[in-house]
């Protein structure tokens, strides 16, 4: 028991340096750095600097059920003028310098720092509620279940994450105001051992099985769907993840889970006005479909009527140049709708260059999330090293490559000499990295899928593109028929010198026109129609609740505080304890 001890503790150890990484700079600098001299008497009278930028990371440490313990945030001050002093505000408390010697003086929530030209990292704690909140509910063969209770259970699992959203924004949209919820992307995940999970079933998201453990990563956008006012039944947008599985002794190594909002901060469709030309481009498309198949329409009754009337075709040329006449309306009619709908299209193929190049926006955010999970698991090698060397074990610099082989292998050597419980921390400390390396490996599965989208995204551009051309092509078909008609009109007195041989081509026309009529019927309930009731529906009050979120998300620059003068961005990062069995 007491190696089990101080296997936890170490693991407790780099969990905090994972989690703290501010406290690792600290570590690293203090023993070289030269002190910074105190505050000086102008730092005090408040003549200094604001920060150019100021990056900021919330690390909330939550309970089994997501209710927060601890909230510790870490501040990265951009010095980017290379000012002696820098101005902040901040409502953090226990404020440390992580990274340094530099000094600070405090007046309430205005914070004064003697900077020496340098960047500032500190950190401190917070008691005020994050404006994400996360609940965890588990549910046993059909019943909720405190988490203390699960421990060792087996039986039907069911696990809840809910996030919400209590930030919000007043906003005008379609001249009411509104509380429009500053949109938050989070990313959740987890590592299952499929030695007690089985049948593993995930709500939303991404699973990985390696045959030893199943990864879960998924992505959620709390009350976005209320903002964006969108209909479920048209799009359900994810604000919760749900696991069920088959658990045998349950045990379970907690979330983790990362928020931003920084992500909607650039939606706008303010520039081109993409869903109003939409809507305009749809409504002369509906009016052009509707000359086109009232015309159709015409022209096959007409030539239906023509047709039975061959017999009497002396009698019958007056009927003959009135079809005539209307088959010339009709390809008219036909050259105006073909010009509206190369123009809908046209806007169609805007839009669609605007859907990509939004996604494109996105994925370039997924090599920052990468990076962060990937210096947080270089953190947690970095302080198993740390560890391990204190305990007098001399072993190679731990990777993401040859921490498995190393540990193993000093593990078997601890064990051959020493048994089985001597090695039992080292194992411990090796289970904790392959839980956060698992989390890693998960966080590129997803960010692979936003690539995935972006170049779908691109595809549907070049195929709008290549329908543009068609519709162009259509459009000068359109022209030459209107002017063929014309000209058809014109020689109607030579199609009365044939008789029998107008009267089987008026045959075989009445058969075609019928054809057109029967295609312009289909194509306008199948495909005009929809694009106006969607030009006229969801989309057509879509434009200013993007551009609403998109404000929200670019207003929220700090939870702890922040300048007027000074950039921001933030991100909140969520841990939840694990639920252990005692009796192992």
């Amino acid at each position: 028991m007491k190696t089990r001890r101080i296997c936890a503790a170490i693991v407790s150890v780099i969990l905090a340096a994972g989690l703290c990484t501010g406290a690792i700079y600290a570590a690293e600098n203090k023993n070289t750095a030269t002190p910074q001299t105190a505050v000086s008497a102008d730092v005090k009278t408040g003549n200094a600097a604001a920060a150019s930028e100021k990056n900021e990371t919330v690390y909330i440490i939550a309970g089994a059920d997501g209710s927060a313990d601890k909230i510790i945030v870490s501040d990265h001050l951009k010095n980017t003028d290379g000012s002696s002093v820098i101005t902040d505000n901040t409502t953090l408390s226990d404020i440390e310098n992580v990274k340094g010697y530099e000094e600070f003086s405090r007046d309430g929530d205005n914070i004064v720092w003697a900077a020496n030209g340098n960047d500032i990292y500190y950190q401190g704690t917070s008691t005020e509620n994050a404006p994400v909140g996360m609940k965890v509910t588990y549910t046993l063969d059909g019943k909720e279940i405190s988490p203390s209770e699960l421990a060792g259970k087996s039986g039907k699992i069911k696990i809840r994450v809910d996030y919400a959203n209590t930030l919000t924004v007043p906003t005008e949209i379609n001249g009411v105001t509104e509380n429009v919820c500053v949109p938050f992307a989070v990313v959740t995940g987890t590592v299952l051992d499929n030695d007690k999970f089985r049948n593993i079933e995930v709500s939303s998201g991404k699973v990985l099985d390696d045959g030893d453990r199943t990864v879960i990563a998924a992505l959620s956008f709390p009350s976005l769907q209320e903002s964006l006012d969108i209909d479920k039944e048209k799009l359900d947008i994810p604000d919760y993840l749900e696991i069920t599985a088959d658990v045998t002794d349950f045990e379970f190594g907690g979330f983790y889970a990362a928020a931003e909002s920084g992500i909607f901060a650039d939606i706008s469709l303010d520039g081109e006005n993409t869903l109003d030309d939409l809507k305009n481009a749809a409504a002369e498309m509906n009016s052009a479909m509707a000359q086109l198949m009232d015309g159709s329409s015409r022209l096959y009754n007409g030539l239906t009527e023509l047709n039975s009337k061959t017999g009497e075709l002396i009698d019958g040329i007056s009927a003959l140049s009135e079809g005539a006449a209307q088959l010339s309306s009709g390809a008219a009619a036909l050259d105006e709708g073909a010009a509206g709908l190369s123009k809908g299209i046209a806007q169609l193929d805007t839009g669609s260059s605007q859907l990509s190049a939004g996604l494109a926006e996105l994925d370039k955010n997924s090599a920052a999330l990468n990076e962060g999970a990937n210096q947080i698991f270089a953190s947690l090698l970095a302080q198993a090293d740390s560890q391990l060397a204190a305990q007098g074990l001399e072993l190679p610099k731990l990777t993401a490559d040859n921490y498995t082989a190393v540990l193993d292998g000093a593990a078997k050597q601890i064990e051959q000499a020493m048994g089985k419980d001597a090695a039992a921390g080292i194992t411990a400390v090796k289970a904790q990295l392959d839980e956060v390396k698992g989390f890693c490996d998960g966080l590129n599965v997803y960010t692979s899928g936003v690539s995935s989208a972006s170049a779908g995204a691109q595809n549907v551009y070049n195929g709008t593109v290549q329908l543009s051309q068609g519709a162009d092509k259509l459009k000068d078909g359109a022209s030459s028929l209107k002017d063929g008609t014309a000209a058809l009109s014109d020689g109607i007195g030579t199609l009365a010198a044939g008789g029998s041989k107008m009267a089987e081509g008026i045959s075989a026309l009445t058969e075609g026109a019928g054809a057109l009529n029967d295609g312009l019927i289909k194509f306008n309930d199948e495909a005009v129609q929809k694009l106006v009731d969607a030009a006229n529906g969801d989309l057509g009050g879509l434009t200013e609740r993007l551009n609403a979120v998109s404000d929200a998300a670019e207003s929220y620059r700090s939870y702890s505080g922040i300048t007027d003068e000074t950039s921001g961005s933030v991100k909140f990062i969520f841990r939840t304890d694990e639920i252990k069995n005692a009796m192992e």
